[in-house]
């Protein structure tokens, strides 16, 4: 996008953006972020006047203001989305068979659907190992183990394909996972690859490492082991350019997870 805006609409964007990431991760969300969070949204508001006219200034706008006392009150952007509410709309509809006593035909009908989720959650509980492969790459200490191509959890997955390989670790470090073994106790060890180079993505309004956002270049030839706890969450991965107009990525974290 920074190639396709001018630097005041694309600084403009990133208000939003750095105030939209904040406000959506339970782990920054803190009462002097929620202040600074607020400058920044009554700023984007500002600018959105001076960039796009009078016409930009619209309800939903001027409503941004008030996202933060909404988030200090009630939690995280997504602990008070309508979206979920809407989408479910549809599904709820489904339930109904027929038009007498429609709500507790939906009452039922959930209640039943719930204790299903929460055996099948049970049941599901252990990481499931998918595509047994013989690939690689391996390291002398783990040669004897199985070797698979993807991994299940609950509310993600792995694999090692490019749009689902990468990872950031408890450390802060992004790292790309170039393989998936399996121990003898079901448990995962994933052979991961650091980048040779991990700076800032953009430094207004803040340094994008703040918010766990990074720009990476190369892959580094070691491999460095990792278990599941080693993995703080899974990375979105988007390619971009640099200043020499080298291929670089950028790593934003999946919240929410």
């Amino acid at each position: 996008m920074k190639d396709k805006l001018c630097d005041k609409l694309y600084n403009n964007f990133l208000l939003l953006f750095v105030a939209c990431r904040i406000l959506s991760s339970s782990e920054l969300v803190c009462e002097s972020m929620c202040r600074y969070v607020e400058s920044l949204l009554r700023l984007f508001v500002q600018d959105i006047h001076k960039l796009y006219g009078q016409d930009s200034i619209v309800y939903n706008m001027h409503n941004l203001i008030h996202v933060v006392s909404d988030v200090q009150n009630y939690g995280p952007l997504h602990m008070i989305s309508a979206f979920p509410f809407e989408n479910q709309l549809k599904k709820l509809k489904r339930l109904v068979r027929k038009p007498h006593l429609s709500l507790q035909q939906i009452a039922g009908r959930l209640s039943e659907s719930s204790c299903s989720v929460c055996r099948a959650e049970a049941e599901t509980y252990q990481p499931v190992f998918k595509r047994l492969h013989t690939h690689g790459p391996l390291t002398a200490e783990y040669e004897s183990m199985e070797q698979f191509a993807c991994i299940s959890f609950p509310s993600f997955a792995f694999s090692l394909q490019s749009a689902n390989n990468s990872a950031l670790t408890v450390l802060n470090e992004p790292v790309i996972i170039c393989n998936i073994l399996r121990t003898s106790s079901d448990t995962a060890i994933f052979l991961c690859k650091k980048f040779c180079t991990v700076e800032s993505f953009f430094s207004y309004p803040v340094v994008s490492t703040q918010i766990k956002v990074y720009k990476v270049k190369g892959i580094k030839s070691d491999i460095v082991p990792l278990s599941v706890e080693d993995i703080q969450c899974k990375c979105v991965r988007l390619p971009t350019f640099d200043h020499q107009q080298c291929e670089a990525f950028v790593m934003i974290p999946l919240l929410h997870q």
